[in-house]
């Protein structure tokens, strides 16, 4: 089975006031990582619901990249791919915690709307 990985829900794009594109942890200690254009077109790439397959992800960054199908950039963007995995800003899908996802989305469809009357 083909490895699937999505943007972990702890990290925020954002971009600094002259376009530079950054990740920040929403949860104490906060880090934060500077994105090249490599890093930040993984970061979409991956961040669809459910997540995307490695080699799915490689294949449209080059295509998006206009950079040469290669050996060496393939090796370029799997070394990227590692690190961002290592700092914890790609997952697998199987790491998120589900069943909390589950018991919020049951109760969200329980909920019902309240109006107030006068």
């Amino acid at each position: 089975m083909p490895v699937k990985l999505r943007t972990s829900p702890n990290f925020a794009l954002s971009q600094s006031a002259d376009g530079r594109s950054f990740v920040i942890g929403e949860v104490e200690p906060y880090p934060q990582y500077w994105l090249p254009e490599r890093e930040r077109l993984l970061f979409a790439l991956f961040g669809k619901r459910g997540g995307r397959e490695i080699a799915a992800a490689s294949e449209a960054l080059l295509h998006l990249s206009g950079a040469a199908d290669t050996g060496a950039e393939r090796k370029r963007i799997v070394r990227t791919i590692a690190g961002m995995r290592e700092a914890e800003v790609l997952i697998e899908p199987a790491a998120e915690p589900r069943a909390l996802y589950q018991m919020l989305f049951s109760r969200a469809g329980r909920h019902k709307s309240h109006t107030i009357r006068k």
